[in-house]
């Protein structure tokens, strides 16, 4: 048997995080990142948030009660990506990245402002899944779709287009816990037309 590797304590900034920065939608793409990269480590099974109420990266804040961005990222991760990962991640200037993907849109090593990761769709094998993370606002990433393809969207933004907003967008509406605690329902927008990030 093969052992399994845990992770925990995960979180982006030691000692409870940082304040405007690991509790923000910025936030979110460190986290995105984190997960589809060690869900491309194997024997690796599970991975534990430090905190989920307290600190400045917990999910839930421990001034409002309400979720932040990373709890989103979590929720969303959780109901549309599988387990079966289709390639290596895709980004500029990375020597696992394959060719075709790198798209010269940073200044060098360690400034990778574009990663894309594949898996297989949680519900629909045979599906590809892709997370796509832009965070260079001044070079959007346009998805050419092809012709009789189409795709559902779930774009992710910190509301009114800001990086340090404890809130999140999903395709033009802010997502929230409904009154009584539950979650609302995550509904992605059908296209067959090119995708803009």
């Amino acid at each position: 048997d093969q052992p399994e590797v845990w992770i925990g304590e995960g979180a982006m900034a030691f000692n409870s995080g940082r304040q405007n920065l690991t509790d923000s939608f910025v936030g979110s793409f460190w986290f995105t990142n984190l997960l589809g990269a060690i869900s491309k480590s194997r024997p690796h099974t599970v991975y534990c948030r430090q905190a989920l109420v307290g600190g400045y990266y917990e999910l839930i804040s421990h001034e409002t009660m309400k979720a932040r961005p990373d709890y989103w990222i979590a929720h969303l991760w959780k109901k549309l990506v599988g387990t079966k990962v289709i390639g290596p991640i895709m980004s500029p200037h990375r020597i696992d990245s394959v060719d075709e993907y790198t798209f010269g849109c940073c200044k060098g090593p360690g400034y990778d402002t574009l990663l894309i990761h594949s898996f297989c769709a949680k519900e629909e094998t045979a599906n590809p899944i892709f997370i796509i993370t832009n965070i260079d606002k001044k070079s959007p990433f346009s998805l050419n779709i092809t012709v009789g393809t189409h795709i559902t969207k779930y774009i992710l933004t910190g509301k009114g287009g800001r990086r340090d907003s404890r809130s999140v967008i999903l395709n033009g509406n802010q997502l929230l816990t409904i009154e009584n605690g539950k979650l609302p329902e995550i509904v992605g927008e059908d296209t067959d037309d090119l995708v803009v990030m």
